[in-house]
């Protein structure tokens, strides 16, 4: 069986955008291109931060945010389950699952809560350290710092405030 040439692309970002103003002339592409942008940034951010993640801690890119989470609690707020996957926008039957692998490596433990009130998530001292170790390399070498984004400290600081502000019209519906 011969196989189909696969046409090449080019720069996937500007194809979808022309391809879109051919297809449709009449909608204002300022409407919807940010919105695509927006999606195909976060797939790549996310494919990104998981190979990292893997590489560098050996737990995946989700796993390693709720260690991140967990690390930034403060004892008398740690969350429940069913509370970090409300925060992670995935089921309570899949946020299990990463607690259990998190547990497995003694990164985490499941506590009955001061007041009785249920289990609460927390952070093992080796998770702390997991945590803080992941951070600093995270600042250091992650694929969207500093040293490897051609941002200028000025753009950086501007793309903050602007998905800052984008977060929070979001959040507040």
């Amino acid at each position: 069986m011969v196989r189909r040439r696969v046409r090449k692309l080019g720069n996937p970002t500007e194809f979808i955008e022309d391809t879109w103003a051919r297809e449709r002339p009449d909608l204002d592409p300022s409407e919807y291109l940010f919105l695509i942008h927006i999606f195909r940034l976060g797939r790549i951010i996310d494919r990104l931060n998981d190979r990292f993640s893997r590489q560098a801690f050996g737990i995946s890119g989700p796993d390693l945010r709720i260690l991140m989470i967990l690390r930034r609690q403060q004892p008398e707020h740690a969350p429940r389950a069913a509370e970090l996957a409300e925060s992670q926008v995935v089921t309570t039957g899949a946020m299990a699952k990463q607690l259990s692998r998190l547990e497995k490596l003694g990164l985490i433990e499941r506590r009955m809560m001061s007041d009785g009130s249920g289990m609460a998530v927390f952070a093992t001292e080796k998770g702390i350290a997991w945590a803080d170790r992941a951070m600093t390399e995270m600042v250091r070498a992650s694929p969207l710092s500093s040293s490897t984004l051609s941002f200028t400290a000025k753009e950086r600081d501007r793309l903050a405030d602007l998905c800052r502000k984008l977060l929070k019209d979001l959040e507040s519906r």
